[in-house]
């Protein structure tokens, strides 16, 4: 009789086990995050082009890339709100399609009669924000998706997978913008290979993500979670998140920016637009690629804090760098060393930070503090996309017969912009980056409140066991 109890005692032991269909549904995530990406960055590469077809100033065409962050803004709230009161495949399914929507505008936005001023471009505009309505989706999608789908030793490297995935779109925009775009009448081409991609993101997402939860929770805390409002007022009353959000608003922030400004910062000073497609890819990739081994690392070891301030601390080192030697001619080598060296430390810390995240607000519902923390960041970074032309001066007189900036085939476009110079728009960044990095370091000391949960769960379930 004590034999066949002792036998069935762990049959009334919680089971945890990942379910195989994850894969599937990361997969789906990653094309999301993959399309979403590259649609940030379609015209910030090629922006000479873009002002042209639309016949609007390459100023103007910067206020697309800066009305995405603001869309991104305005959709986070409607985000976390699918993601936590339904589940993450209506948040995946709704993001997809305004995702395709967007680029579906968007495309039609460059058949529209050019003879009438600024309709093609408005169009691209509401094509963009539509876009942009989707980046929520895409964005906290990762955190959620770890959490709930994976188990407590894949959850950093399922969350690196999915957002470098994003990463990755930004590179890729980089490289095939500029490598289709040849001139302005192949904008057209671009738009039909983006709104193409999407719609396979779409597809794969609707038809073939079903399951709302998995059946068997991977982890003790896969099933926890509070709800977005209530969960919202504890987190305006955690130093901790609040102090995160603060140094991801700036640090993220500036990383948006440069993500899209890139092109114009080096422009002036002989380095074209492929160029600077082509070592912002490179960054992009290998700043991928190492972000899955460091997420592979950081799943083993818990150390979020160290990683953190490791790569923060790499990543402003590299910018600081970057002003140093982007104003310098003919040394190609050289500002790729920086560029890329800075994109790929800023690149690694972002599923890291949101992890972090996670960790120092739990039991809140991951949708909500991800998305706060997104959404801080994509504020800043608007702030700056559109500021920073307001820092800028124009180029000595020397470096005028080598600059690549300004339209070069319809001279009857208006560009405001024919090449400035950013050095104290870096300036200020770096002088920022250097008190937030100073701060963060000696000032946050983060209280790992889901793993301390998890431990405690487990050693009950022990407890339990040896008194059964």
């Amino acid at each position: 009789m004590s034999g066949n109890i002792n036998d069935s005692i762990p049959l009334l032991q919680p089971i945890y086990k990942p379910h195989p269909w994850r894969w599937y549904i990361l997969t789906s995530l990653a094309l999301f995050a993959f399309s979403h990406g590259i649609n940030l960055l379609t015209f910030a590469s090629v922006y000479r082009y873009a002002s042209e077809y639309y016949q609007v100033t390459e100023i103007e065409i910067n206020y697309i890339s800066s009305i995405y962050f603001i869309g991104g803004v305005v959709g986070a709230p409607l985000g976390m709100y699918v993601m936590d009161t339904f589940s993450l495949r209506e948040a995946l399914w709704l993001g997809t399609i305004l995702n395709f929507l967007g680029t579906s505008i968007r495309l039609l936005s460059a058949y529209l009669p050019m003879n009438i001023p600024y309709l093609g471009y408005v169009t691209a505009i509401i094509g963009q924000f539509t876009i942009a309505l989707a980046q929520s989706y895409a964005l906290i999608s990762p955190a959620k998706l770890a959490s709930v789908w994976f188990a407590e030793n894949e959850r950093v490297l399922a969350n690196s997978i999915a957002t470098l995935s994003g990463v990755l779109g930004n590179g890729a925009s980089m490289l095939v913008s500029t490598a289709i775009v040849q001139s302005t009448g192949n904008l057209p081409i671009l738009l039909i290979a983006t709104t193409v991609l999407s719609f396979v993101a779409m597809a794969m997402t609707v038809f073939g993500v079903w399951k709302k939860k998995p059946t068997v929770p991977p982890s003790p805390s896969a099933e926890e979670g509070m709800k977005t409002l209530p969960g919202v007022k504890k987190l305006l009353r955690n130093w901790r998140f609040l102090f995160l959000c603060v140094v991801w608003m700036l640090q993220g922030g500036m990383g948006n920016s440069f993500l899209v400004l890139y092109p114009q910062f080096i422009c002036p000073y002989g380095y074209s637009q492929l160029y600077a497609g082509i070592i912002g890819s490179i960054g992009i990739l290998s700043g991928m690629i190492i972000g899955i081994f460091v997420g592979y690392f950081v799943d083993r070891t818990k150390w979020f804090e160290e990683v953190s301030k490791f790569t923060m601390g790499i990543s402003i080192l590299c910018s600081i760098l970057i002003l140093e030697v982007f104003r310098i001619p003919n040394q190609p080598y050289l500002v790729a060393f920086a560029e890329i060296s800075y994109a790929i430390f800023a690149i690694i810390q972002i599923p890291v930070f949101m992890e972090l995240a996670v960790e120092v607000t739990y039991p809140i519902a991951v949708a909500t503090c991800s998305g706060i923390l997104y959404t801080c960041g994509e504020l800043f970074g608007s702030v700056l996309t559109f500021s920073a032309p307001y820092f800028g001066k124009q180029p000595d007189s020397k470096y005028i017969h080598i600059s690549q900036c300004g339209v070069s085939v319809n001279t009857t476009v208006n560009s405001s912009i024919q090449g400035l110079d950013y050095t104290y728009f870096l300036y200020f960044t770096n002088a920022l980056s250097i008190a937030v990095l100073i701060v963060y370091v000696f000032g946050f000391k983060p209280k790992y409140n889901r793993i301390s949960a998890e431990r405690e769960i487990k050693r009950q379930q022990q407890v339990e066991a040896q008194v059964m």
